[in-house]
């Protein structure tokens, strides 16, 4: 009937004082050590943390409620506190006063309709949030009386009832509180009788309204008391012992609460000094529901949540929840005088039903009971006649009736044929000296099929067709041999008849066995999952169910299928299954009762807190009506699928948590549309989502997609998922939830991931690197381009060169040959020495050609080399004293072909001028650095250089120093030498 929320499923502590539910959904519980949040799936405990002032300010929580701004107001003994839900911000509120009455501790916290926050425990305070300001109001009406004064002001409760009166309950009963003056008056009616000697009371724990505006207290002193303010009345209700007829007060009623059921009934529930129950106003009745066995006391706070769930805090038990969805099924309890005394004879063992009545078969007794439809004992049949001194008990196995009308009983100590009209038994034995007799007196089961064939099967001693008019036996089959010839009976546990008129036997270590109406032989079935014990049998139109120690398996034809634990079941341990008449199948395992929807494939699962005794050794049957029985030890439970209320309200989902490796952030805050924006090493984060369904929220459904990774909906049960190394981009987290009925909430919560990716995987990164590579592309490119145009330009040059130097010379060589020719000797002679020295010329210049296009020739060095190596055969070849003067650093200068050579024909043009106009009779070549300066020097005779006429040569060197972008000094006198200068910037 309850379940429960302890230490074990992450209470911070059994010892709970207030449940509450806020706007979303969330369920809020306040414990003495810390405030706890259950989202039908996990619980998070927040505490006081002395090192975090933004924790909460006390453990010890008294009462919760809240404000229309989603603020969470928390009275506790260190006050009151509110806590922001969308911006988490947890806030003391205190005093700004140093009156005495200031807040020390509050027990009781209320909210009007305008948001004023009002709390209580010595007298009453208001709390203005518009104003920041806070109001003591002290209660006065009994202040000539020091212990009525201070009983007084011991409020215990607050209740605005619908007609906008503000009641407070006291130590001293209840009191009305005026909105308008602030003033406390007791009504002059409201004088209920004590229970006890005190002279002050009752106290007054709580006030509550109900559906029909009637008001109701719970006391200390005087118990439950119902009251009219308008007609001004008291009504102390006082319990009648349902066994004992006779009338009970429970003086010490700690809590009172009222909900509202699926089928439109109310009830109002109560706590007391004897245990939680149920007050019936028109019986004027209490039903104690004993929480747990030995646990009479101890409530402390009786809540409702907006489904109808109540939540039932106590002292040490923790949270007890009565889900009114999951209060379907009634058990009904037999006490020893029903079966008899020994504790077998309450097992019940075999149930069969027909209209309004049941049949019980027990494991001891040797009787049969006959019950009405509220199972009510009608009738105890007298003991069955029996065969012999066997010492075996009468235990029933199986009840049926066939097509005659009869009552047949499988039992261990034979087959026994019950006239229900006559009340005339036939048993039926086995005989040692008839071979056609039964095989066995333990019979298992009795089953006619549709054309009126009898089977009978026996506990490890087979199968046999049975003559119920002459009680002989036929095709027997006692079980299978093995390769070495042992002998292996068959034990079955069920039959069933298919629609082909085969007969199936479920055998307990033999696996399935089918009889063929056709072949008229008896057959194994080799199927997946069949092996081993095969409880019971069920049919659906063509498919065969059967339960097994290892799952239900589903045969249709050809096709097998195994369903377990993994598949949503309690458990694999399967005890029987039935259909209903919807064609839903009812499987029950030792772990619970499980609805399968084959239309929907939809898993319902049924325990304990629906209703569900102990399920331990129990038989499973469909009775009249389209019931189903469940018996087991002393019980049998009852309910009736077709009248199991669906839970239509589709549960909203929201995100809980958001962790970034493993960091934990508190994420019940209006997260719906937020964007969290992550870096591209933050790899690894999870979510927890709850869907808020808490009946029966073993059962909610989980549903989660991360659009842009996601390709479906994925489907949990754990309401987490954790995403790793998911590429830069933007993302939609999103959630959603069904009930344990199947039924899809509304869209739920999202949220937007925003990854930033590095620095490399950016747009513009991308972008730059691609412009740089298309740069680098076109400087490559400019560079061959400007390398084929040096090229070019270098073979015109060439060929320039070769044309104007060489053509030319290469011209007068032949003119001079042809005239040579035509010469006299000594002509002849001229001509020839003009060749000569026309050919070591055009070798010459042939060879500065070579030169200057090596490139091994492009460093300073080298020129020099050469510069030197050309001079030095001119100067010696004069007699000219001559100093070449060349720094050692000039092997690390380099230049382009082009300077190489302008710079050389520069020097060559100088020197020549000197060896054949200077007459001079020393020279000198210097080369300095910073910049590079090349300096030709004669001690000659110098000439003019403001004379109007210069050779081609001079001309030659000025315009190859432009070129060069060089300075080119000429200094030149007559009888002073000649001196020519090159400055040029090295690059």
């Amino acid at each position: 009937m309850f379940s429960q929320l302890t230490t074990k499923e992450g209470l911070s502590i059994n010892t709970s004082n207030f449940v509450f539910q806020d706007s979303r959904g969330f369920i809020w519980i306040g414990t003495t050590d810390g405030l706890n949040l259950y989202t039908g799936n996990s619980i998070v405990v927040f505490r006081n943390n002395p090192k975090d002032s933004l924790s909460l300010p006390d453990n010890a929580i008294h009462c919760i409620a809240e404000d229309k701004n989603q603020n969470l107001w928390i009275a506790s003994s260190s006050g009151l506190t509110r806590i922001n839900l969308n911006s988490w911000k947890i806030e003391k509120v205190f005093r700004h006063t140093d009156d005495p009455g200031s807040i020390f501790s509050s027990i009781v916290l209320l909210i009007d309709e305008e948001g004023k926050i009002w709390t209580a425990n010595i007298g009453i305070d208001l709390y203005d949030p518009s104003c920041d300001c806070f109001h003591h109001y002290v209660n006065e009406s009994a202040k000539g009386d020091e212990r009525q004064f201070r009983a007084s002001n011991q409020v215990h409760s607050l209740f605005i009832d619908s007609r906008k009166r503000m009641w407070a309950g006291t130590s001293l009963g209840v009191y009305q509180f005026d909105l308008t003056t602030k003033k406390f008056s007791k009504p002059e009616w409201f004088n209920p009788p004590l229970s006890g000697q005190e002279p002050v009371g009752p106290i007054v724990n709580e006030i509550m309204e109900d559906h029909n505006r009637q008001m109701w207290l719970a006391t200390w002193g005087s118990g439950l008391i119902k009251f009219s303010p308008d007609e001004k009345n008291i009504e102390v209700k006082n319990s009648k012992d349902l066994v004992t007829g006779k009338t009970t007060i429970y003086n010490v009623v700690d809590r009172i609460g009222e909900s509202k059921t699926a089928d439109g009934k109310y009830h109002l529930w109560v706590g007391t000094d004897v245990g939680f129950g149920e007050w019936d106003d028109q019986t004027n009745s209490f039903l104690i529901h004993q929480l747990r066995p030995g646990d009479y006391g101890g409530v402390k706070r009786i809540n409702t949540d907006r489904s109808g769930i109540v939540w039932i805090s106590t002292s040490d038990g923790g949270v007890y929840i009565l889900d009114p969805y999951r209060q379907i099924f009634k058990t009904n309890f037999f006490d020893k005088n029903t079966f008899g005394p020994q504790p077998g004879f309450g097992f019940v063992n075999a149930i069969f039903s027909e209209g309004d009545t049941t049949w019980i078969a027990t494991w001891y007794g040797n009787a049969l009971y006959k019950f009405d439809r509220d199972f009510n004992l009608l009738e105890k049949w007298a003991r069955f006649p029996p065969h012999s001194e066997t010492g075996e008990s009468l235990q029933g196995n199986h009840i049926s009736r066939d097509k005659q009308g009869f009552l047949w009983i499988s039992t261990l100590n034979g087959l026994h044929r019950l006239n229900t009209r006559t009340k005339e038994v036939k048993s039926f034995y086995h005989d040692p000296k008839d071979s056609t007799s039964l095989p066995s007196n333990k019979v298992m089961k009795y089953f006619e099929d549709s054309r009126g064939i009898s089977w009978v099967c026996f506990y490890k001693q087979g199968i046999c067709r049975f003559d119920p008019r002459t009680g002989k036996i036929s095709d027997f089959h006692q079980g299978i041999r093995s390769k070495t010839g042992q002998l292996f009976n068959f034990y079955i546990w069920d039959i069933l008849e298919d629609d082909d008129h085969n007969v199936w036997f479920a055998d307990d270590g033999l696996g399935l066995w089918k009889y063929d109406s056709k072949q008229k032989e008896l057959v194994a079935t080799r199927a997946k999952g069949l092996a081993g014990h095969i409880g019971s049998l069920a049919k659906d139109g063509k498919t065969i169910w059967a339960s097994t120690d290892n799952g239900l398996v589903e045969m249709n034809g050809d096709s097998t299928r195994v369903f377990t634990a993994a598949d949503g079941l309690p458990s694999n341990s399967i005890y029987g299954a039935q259909m209903d008449q919807q064609g839903r199948l009812w499987v029950l395992t030792s772990q619970g009762l499980a609805r399968y929807d084959r239309k929907k494939n939809i898993i319902r699962v049924f325990k304990q807190e629906d209703g569900l005794d102990k399920l331990a050794e129990v038989v499973f049957e469909k009775i009249s009506g389209g019931r189903m029985a469940i018996g087991s030890h002393g019980f049998v439970t009852l309910f009736d699928p077709e009248k199991i209320s669906r839970n239509d309200i589709g549960p909203q989902t929201y995100i809980t948590q958001f962790k970034v490796f493993g960091k934990t952030t508190p994420w019940i805050s209006n997260s719906k549309g937020k964007t969290v924006t992550l870096t591209y090493d933050q790899n690894q984060f999870s979510f927890d989502f709850a869907v808020l369904n808490y009946s029966n929220p073993t059962g909610n459904k989980f549903y989660h997609r991360m659009v842009g990774f996601d390709p479906d909906w994925v489907s949990d049960t754990q309401g987490f998922v954790n995403y790793t190394n998911l590429d830069a981009g933007e993302y939609t987290f999103k959630v959603k939830g069904a009930n344990a009925d199947g039924v899809m909430g509304d869209a739920g919560d999202f949220i937007i991931i925003r990854i930033i990716p590095p620095v490399w995987r950016t747009w513009w990164f991308i972008l730059l690197c691609a412009m740089a590579i298309v740069g680098i592309i076109y400087i490559i490119y400019r560079i061959r381009v400007n390398q084929l145009l040096r090229l070019e330009k270098l073979r015109l040059r060439i060929s320039t060169d070769l044309h104007d130097d060489m053509g030319s010379t290469l011209s007068s060589i032949s003119i001079l040959s042809n005239m040579a020719l035509k010469s006299n000797e000594k002509a002849k002679e001229i001509m020839l020495n003009e060749i000569k020295d026309s050919s070591i010329t055009l070798m010459e210049r042939m060879d500065d050609i070579v030169w200057s296009i090596n490139p091994r020739n492009d460093s300073l060095d080298r020129l020099m080399l050469r510069v030197g190596n050309f001079a030095s055969k001119l100067f010696e070849a004069k007699g000219i004293d001559y100093q070449i003067e060349v720094p050692q650093a000039i092997s690390n200068i380099k230049f382009p072909m082009e300077d190489r050579q302008h710079i050389y024909l520069i020097m060559k043009e100088a020197v020549n001028n000197l060896v054949k106009y200077s007459r001079c009779t020393s020279a000198t070549i210097r080369v300095s650095l910073n910049p590079l300066t090349v300096e030709v020097r004669d001690n000659g005779t110098g000439f003019d250089t403001n004379a109007s006429f210069h050779g081609n040569g001079i001309q030659s060197m000025k315009s190859r120093a432009q070129l060069l972008n060089a300075e080119l000094a000429l200094d030149s006198g007559p009888g002073k030498g000649t001196s020519v200068v090159l400055k040029m910037k090295i690059k």
